[in-house]
């Protein structure tokens, strides 16, 4: 394992706002910046007033200062026929073995959803290049007193030749399934996402 592996991330947005949160997104990203040579920089769509709103310790000019973040976040593409958009990041050397997708834009993401229409829900699939782990978060939100607060569900699998101390693997996940010979990547990992958000939705 190294740094040289990186985290994609695809956050699915359940909302009848979805269209123009994902607006937003893109016209902010495709704007011109001196302080963001690189135009696919996940800065770019990063609103300070938002981050404020939210208590996040961090502004769009210094979002990768912060603590424990990684070094680069981008956003690779954004589907408005999906409601989706999809984000990369460096592996994070602060996680066990790099891997650990950049809770910040996720964060970041989310609190703006929820900001538009309390009602979202939020799917969030991570995974590295490896693949050595998978991640899935479920977020819904609720108003107390006017503070929005996100509701967060999450699941992490891992590798077991990686790391074989933890609850949920990949290699248990195939057997439980009696999956066989299957592709972990295309296969393995969207089925137990999958599982993940559905009953993640009933709960």
């Amino acid at each position: 394992m190294n740094n040289d592996n990186f985290i994609s991330s695809s956050i699915v947005i359940e909302s009848e706002k979805a269209n123009e949160i994902l607006d937003l997104f893109e016209a902010r990203l495709i704007k011109h910046s001196d302080n963001h040579q690189d135009q696919n920089d996940f800065g770019k769509i990063i609103s300070d007033e938002v981050s404020e709103k939210f208590r996040m310790n961090f502004k769009k000019n210094n979002w990768l200062n912060i603590p424990h973040g990684p070094k680069w976040c981008v956003v690779e593409d954004i589907h408005k026929d999906l409601n989706q958009i999809n984000i990369k990041s460096s592996a994070n050397p602060w996680s066990f073995d790099y891997m650990s997708p950049c809770s910040s834009a996720l964060q970041y993401i989310c609190n703006e959803c929820l900001m538009h229409d309390i009602d979202t829900k939020v799917q969030i699939r991570s995974q590295d290049n490896i693949p050595s782990f998978t991640e899935a978060i479920y977020v819904t939100g609720w108003s107390m007193g006017g503070v929005i607060i996100p509701k967060t569900k999450q699941k992490i699998w891992w590798n077991k030749n990686i790391r074989n101390d933890f609850k949920f693997t990949f290699q248990d996940e195939i057997q439980k399934h009696n999956m066989g010979d299957i592709d972990i990547h295309g296969e393995l990992i969207p089925h137990i996402q999958n599982i993940f958000f559905e009953e993640s939705k009933k709960s």
